[in-house]
């Protein structure tokens, strides 16, 4: 079985010891602890330096070394360890096809970009709500959007910053997502304008069970890493991660513990004649309502057969 680069480095415990990755590789790359006791990835070859820099997380250095030029990669934060040990696999892994030494230094770059945003440091951990609420978002986002539509328009059309408007809007309908516990016979409806619009939309409820750790299902981390090494613009690529910082997400292996098990994925079509609060029938001295509504009730506006 191939070793990853977590166990590899665990081998590693003197200063400036690289060892190759793998002889078999295209490139020529290399992982060891620097000179100031810090793991690092090494690509050596020949190319034109570009302009790179690094986090208060992981440093970027490109210098010559034995009479060639080299591009490192160095975890600042040991507390990001986890973090750093999934890039250098995915540089790893995703340079060993179509990739070669002269376009090597390139594919590198472009692809640490992917990731530089994950690198920014560790903000305040969600709370669960909001923990569940996010990987239902990522996940809706991950198996229904981008596929349905295309990466540009899915991630331009997510909303989760903002959370006064619907969580995905897109042509001429939305859809407001709700995750809930897989027994849960309600979903809460935070406020009048998630379900209110002259515009027709969906709303689609998520059901998932809390697993422990060890189980093999949906985290928030492992959905953030997949979609952004997917997505294949970096424009995108930049949009998604600055809404993920916005609405408060940061890496953190904390999130791994939250482990869950999609049992169904619904849609429902929200009409006139869905049974929601409209602004249009309060008075204006009414503000900030949420209500429950019970799934059972909703039964004839379900559009799709996931449950």
């Amino acid at each position: 079985m191939t070793e990853t680069v977590k166990e590899k480095f665990a081998l590693i415990t003197n200063e400036s010891h690289f060892i190759r990755v793998d002889e078999s590789h295209p490139l020529n790359l290399w992982i060891g602890i620097n000179k100031d006791g810090h793991k690092s990835l090494r690509f050596i070859g020949e190319f034109s330096p570009a302009t790179i820099t690094g986090t208060g997380i992981i440093e970027v250095k490109q210098f010559e070394l034995d009479a060639t030029k080299c591009l490192q990669f160095s975890l600042i934060d040991q507390e990001s360890s986890e973090l750093f040990y999934k890039f250098c696999d995915d540089i790893i892994e995703s340079s060993r096809t179509g990739s070669n030494q002269a376009g090597g230094y390139r594919f590198l770059c472009t692809r640490y970009l992917k990731w530089r945003k994950m690198f920014v440091g560790r903000g305040e951990i969600l709370s669960r709500e909001k923990i569940l609420g996010l990987s239902g978002e990522l996940y809706f986002l991950d198996s229904y959007m981008i596929p349905r539509y295309d990466q540009t328009s899915s991630i331009k059309s997510w909303s989760a910053p903002d959370p006064t408007i619907k969580d995905f809007s897109i042509n001429d309908t939305w859809y407001e997502i709700k995750t809930t516990g897989a027994k849960s016979e309600t979903v809460k409806i935070n406020s009048v304008q998630q379900l209110d619009s002259d515009k027709s939309g969906f709303l689609t409820i998520i059901k998932a069970e809390k697993m422990a750790p060890s189980f093999n299902g949906v985290t928030l981390n492992a959905l953030v890493l997949k979609i952004t090494k997917e997505l294949s613009s970096p424009d995108d690529v930049d949009e998604f991660q600055t809404k993920l910082a916005l609405a408060g997400y940061a890496y953190n292996e904390v999130y791994d513990a939250f482990v869950y098990d999609i049992k169904s994925m619904t849609i429902y079509a929200v009409d006139k004649d869905f049974p929601a609060l409209r602004q249009a029938s309060l008075t204006k001295a009414i503000q900030n309502i949420e209500y429950d509504l019970y799934i059972s009730q909703i039964e004839k506006w379900r559009v799709n057969n996931d449950n």
